[in-house]
């Protein structure tokens, strides 16, 4: 859920300013229940989240009616993934039938453009766990994005080199004039496809063996 907004620098919230409403609830259990302070932060955040998931149950159970209503099929299928996954949440394993607290709450759920899909805060509470391959997919993205931004932050992507070693001379991108580089990212960065050295002085990031033979 990103940078997301705490109560009590523990209990993950949708919306900072939330919070207020979870300490009346902690107050009310703590005082007019007599429970333990810590049990009542808990009972309140339980609470707090399976409200807004009722409320994201709402806004799917609705959704999905209203594209379908209209022929927007991919639109009410996806709601409809959403609508499963938030009454699984909430222990309702009948999506035939919505459970009464959702159908109450569709009475005051917004519809403007809901035909058209639209998530919901509290979905960030009914998705399931990540995957190992979809962690390692998204480091990936990540790593990518990484090596962009120093590069447009001002990463020197080439620089001089001793002889002898990699160097534009026996890289796979080094045109045939011996003075110039095919590389998309070397000519973006560089201003151009011309060598700023020459080609057995410089080498780039971008190096890759020149296959011989």
């Amino acid at each position: 859920m990103g940078d997301q907004a705490t109560w009590l620098g523990k209990y993950p919230i949708l919306d900072a300013t939330h919070a207020d409403d979870l300490e009346m609830r902690a107050a009310i259990n703590e005082h007019h229940h007599h429970m333990p302070r810590h049990e009542a932060e808990e009972k309140a955040h339980k609470d707090y989240r399976r409200d807004q998931i009722l409320d994201a149950a709402a806004h799917h159970y609705a959704g999905m009616i209203a594209s379908h209503a209209v022929g927007k099929r991919d639109e009410a299928t996806k709601h409809g993934v959403q609508y499963a996954l938030a009454l699984k949440q909430i222990g309702h394993g009948d999506i035939v039938n919505p459970p009464e607290e959702v159908l109450e709450r569709v009475k005051t759920t917004p519809s403007d453009k809901i035909g058209n899909f639209k998530g919901h805060d509290a979905d960030a509470y009914t998705q399931p766990p990540e995957t190992d391959k979809e962690k390692e997919q998204k480091l990936k993205k990540s790593e990518t994005a990484t090596i962009a931004v120093e590069h447009a932050a001002g990463h020197k992507l080439g620089m001089r080199v001793l002889k002898g070693g990699s160097m534009c001379g026996n890289c796979s991108y080094a045109n045939d004039d011996g003075k110039s580089c095919s590389n998309d990212l070397f000519q973006k960065f560089n201003g151009g496809s011309e060598l700023p050295a020459p080609a057995d002085e410089y080498c780039c990031d971008e190096w890759h063996p020149k296959v011989i033979g």
